[in-house]
């Protein structure tokens, strides 16, 4: 039994370390921060719904108005069907984290929002990304953890 097991054993070892992906967790933060960057520069030049729609994963979540928004489908219907007019949105975030497999990793921070029908206000705002393809992250999640007072009508 003995030789059996020495026989298997680099095998074994052989498959388990073949299998593990490589992961650089300060390049895929840099990455993330970068996609951040590319958002919100994407936001300020072609405007919110355009950039959303281009860094939000087909599944991802958004949080309004305390509905849930589920894929970018429903994403491009709300930004639609929105009241406001000129919308703009100034982000940069705070954080950035990865998972130790480098196929998951967050970011929030703080954003100024303003449109034409009130002032720009500041909360907090969290976003989840994961890895779709070896260097594209995309955003899967993206929630208010800070809530302004609102008038009843407002959907930002």
């Amino acid at each position: 039994m003995n030789k059996r097991f020495l026989f298997y054993l680099p095998f074994t070892l052989l498959f388990l370390f073949a299998c593990q992906k490589s992961c650089n967790i300060q390049q895929a933060k840099q990455e993330i921060m970068q996609t951040e960057n590319d958002f919100a520069s994407a936001a300020s030049r072609q405007g919110v719904q355009a950039a959303f729609l281009a860094y939000a994963a087909d599944s991802a979540v958004i949080n309004r108005s305390n509905r849930i928004i589920k894929g970018k489908q429903d994403i491009r219907a709300y930004f639609d069907n929105q009241v406001y007019t000129q919308i703009q949105l100034r982000w940069e975030p705070d954080v950035v984290d990865v998972s130790t497999s480098c196929d998951l990793g967050y970011t929030y921070g703080k954003y100024t929002l303003s449109a034409t029908d009130t002032t720009g206000k500041r909360i907090e705002w969290y976003f989840s990304h994961r890895l779709e393809t070896a260097s594209r992250w995309a955003m899967a999640i993206c929630l208010r953890l800070k809530l302004n007072t609102r008038g009843p009508n407002e959907q930002l």
